[in-house]
């Protein structure tokens, strides 16, 4: 039997999901670059953003705080490890947080200019990698515009709130809008357009001729302006179904050869006929 279960798991591609951490969580390389001294901290960026700035991180409120972002002038470069491959192949997989905050024009219940505005300006070149070695160019010059929202629900105010929402968003959830998405939304409107999501700027890795990425590098040359990264993400790829007869075919041989107590299993029954025959 546990021969059996081993194979159900391997033929799933199931991988050991303890210690396998959804965000970035090592620093390879950081090289500052023309930045602010305070903003030079390369572990801002890893793991998962903090909530609240103390006011609840909303796309009107965002993470700020040298403790929450890591920054990169013109002439540096971070290079993070994520805590679990970021799947090829498969779509919007890999999401980057940068701490971006639009431009609030309702007050307390939280508006969306029109056009959306942010700011705060994020732009760099992002390479990708899947052994640290070879490097492939993901894009050029990427205006990271596009905010992060903590929570789904429970926020009222989403300029100054500083209790907890009552519904984490899912930072696994890729967003594929862009800035123009937000064009005067109000708050609620923005939370339909998320749909649960938290947010950030997701890449599509469909074409990516890599086996998978593990490390993300961020470039910042001379006429980039800076980049600060919050935190990295990355979605699951669902189980195929191709698997599921393979399965059901383990879980039928499994049923023949080890039979219920007290019941003849199949096995059994076609012995005794060979023997009855003889």
């Amino acid at each position: 039997m546990r021969k059996i279960f081993i194979l159900i798991f391997a033929a799933c591609g199931v991988a050991n999901p303890l210690h396998a951490s959804p965000y970035a969580e090592q620093v390879i390389q950081y090289v500052p670059g023309s930045i602010r001294a305070d903003y030079q901290n390369p572990n801002a960026s890893l793991g998962k953003t903090a909530s609240s700035t103390p006011v609840v991180v909303t796309p009107f409120n965002a993470p700020f705080a040298p403790s929450e972002l890591t920054g990169i002038g013109p002439g540096g470069k971070l290079v993070l490890k994520l805590g679990q491959p970021a799947a090829t192949g498969h779509g919007y997989t890999l999401g980057v947080h940068a701490g971006v905050n639009l431009t609030n024009v309702g007050g307390t219940s939280g508006q969306a200019a029109n056009p959306a505005t942010t700011f705060n300006f994020r732009r760099a070149d992002v390479r990708v990698s899947s052994d640290n070695v070879d490097w492939i160019d993901l894009a050029q010059n990427v205006v990271f515009n596009s905010p992060t929202n903590w929570f789904s629900q429970g926020v009222t105010d989403p300029s100054g709130q500083t209790t907890p929402g009552t519904v984490e968003a899912d930072f696994s959830k890729p967003f594929t809008g862009s800035l123009a998405s937000f064009n005067g939304l109000t708050y609620a409107q923005i939370l339909t357009l998320l749909d649960g999501s938290a947010g950030g700027r997701w890449f599509d890795l469909t074409n990516v001729a890599l086996p998978e990425v593990n490390y993300v590098e961020f470039d910042v040359g001379s006429d980039d302006g800076q980049m600060y990264v919050d935190m990295l993400a990355v979605a699951p790829v669902p189980e195929p179904t191709a698997f599921l007869p393979m399965i059901a075919s383990v879980l039928l041989l499994r049923r023949r050869l080890i039979p219920s107590p007290g019941i003849p299993g199949e096995g059994e029954e076609i012995h005794a006929k060979s023997l009855h025959t003889r």
